[in-house]
């Protein structure tokens, strides 16, 4: 992973880039495509129903079941749909769960049976049908990464899949989709992306290429995240935001993640949180984790941030991100203590057990080989 620069996705953005969509697909014969999204997005602005129309013939069908932590079920009925019209590719419009269940079943219909459970890595022998993600949140950056995030119901934890052929072909970043998403969840996106850039940043497998994405990223969305959690119609901090969520995406998918998506990823399985509530939680005290046995590795954190650190040494540096970080997260009005997430003491072996066994662990700074090395961490955050 270290020596694979991926970054294989067609990104337009611009104000209004959504009206490209049909002169897009005509252009890569994509002329009977599935659309995926949400209810909760229909439902709030009628944004699908709206690209739907914009489709027009292409639609040959449209998926809504998706949820916040899709499952391998929502892949499976999402693949029926493709089974019974001709479809021969995908539009995604959502958040990065909606997303992530695009990539799922485009890779379903590539490997024509369905996902196999626990995860897997570059597992597909061919192309996936093309597949356009339209983020209409700032934060995951599905929309330009090989991975997808899904839930298996069977044995209660979230899989990993990983393959550079289930990569959107395009990604289209319209601010104007943006505008809508209420504070809470513009704060609780942004965070998922924060967290993109500090792990890629720190990654044991970084390169100059992730380094340069991840450092540019985090510096965009601490400038613009609290704007447009006030000011949602502000545009121009808006496409800051989802510029900067697709580089952090783009960071992590070369570099890897952390600690901070382990515990998240597990503590999400164990309590259905949103990821990016958890991410924000952690985020500090997972810092502060790391830096305690690599200090030097941590340290451009802050730089990347803003912080001067010309009179700081590698720690006390460290310690400047992660109080600017708990700053943040309090201006946003979000929980800062895993108490605050639904997570219950009794609850702490098995996340333990889950994060331990998460992919995102290979890659963080400071080695874990125990499930009970997170337990301190996991009080330390309580």
């Amino acid at each position: 992973m270290s020596k694979m620069f991926h970054f294989p996705t067609r990104v337009m953005m611009h104000v209004g880039a959504i009206r490209a969509l049909p002169a897009e697909l005509d252009v890569r014969g994509m002329r009977h495509v599935l659309l995926v999204t949400d209810r909760n997005l229909a439902a709030a602005n009628d944004l699908p129903n709206k690209v739907a129309a914009l489709l027009g013939p292409r639609c040959a069908a449209v998926y809504d079941g998706v949820v916040s932590e899709p499952t391998l079920d929502h892949v499976q009925e999402g693949h029926r749909l493709t089974r019974n019209a001709v479809v021969d590719g995908i539009v995604s419009v959502g958040g990065g769960s909606v997303i992530d269940c695009a990539k799922g079943i485009a890779a379903t219909m590539r490997a024509k049976t369905s996902l196999k459970p626990g995860g897997a890595s570059f597992f597909l022998e061919g192309p996936a049908p093309s597949h356009f993600a339209i983020p209409t949140t700032a934060g995951s950056g599905s929309e330009v990464s090989a991975a997808a995030m899904l839930f298996d119901p069977a044995s209660g934890r979230k899989s990993l899949y990983f393959d550079p052929y289930i990569t959107p072909r395009m990604a289209i970043l319209d601010a104007e989709l943006t505008v809508s998403m209420p504070p809470k969840l513009t704060a609780t996106a942004g965070l998922d992306a924060l967290c993109h850039s500090v792990e890629a940043l720190v990654s044991k497998s970084a390169t100059p290429f992730s380094n340069a994405l991840a450092h540019e990223s985090m510096g965009v969305i601490i400038e613009n995240l609290s704007v447009c959690c006030e000011d949602g119609g502000n545009v121009k901090a808006r496409e800051a935001m989802l510029i900067a969520a697709s580089m952090a995406g783009a960071a992590f998918v070369n570099a890897g993640l952390g600690i901070i998506h382990s515990l998240a990823h597990a503590i999400g399985a164990v309590t259905n949180m949103p990821h990016g509530t958890l991410c924000g939680a952690l985020l500090p005290h997972c810092v502060r984790f790391n830096v305690a046995r690599e200090p030097e590795s941590c340290a451009p954190v802050a730089h990347a941030m803003g912080i001067d650190t010309s009179h700081l040494g590698p720690r006390m540096a460290c310690e400047a991100a992660s109080a600017a970080v708990d700053r943040l997260v309090e201006k946003l009005g979000l929980p800062t203590k895993l108490r605050d997430v639904g997570v219950k003491r009794e609850d702490f072996p098995r996340i333990a057990e889950l994060a331990l066994v998460d992919p995102c662990l290979k890659t963080n700074p400071r080695a874990i080989t125990r499930a009970d090395e997170l337990l301190p961490l996991m009080e330390s955050a309580y």
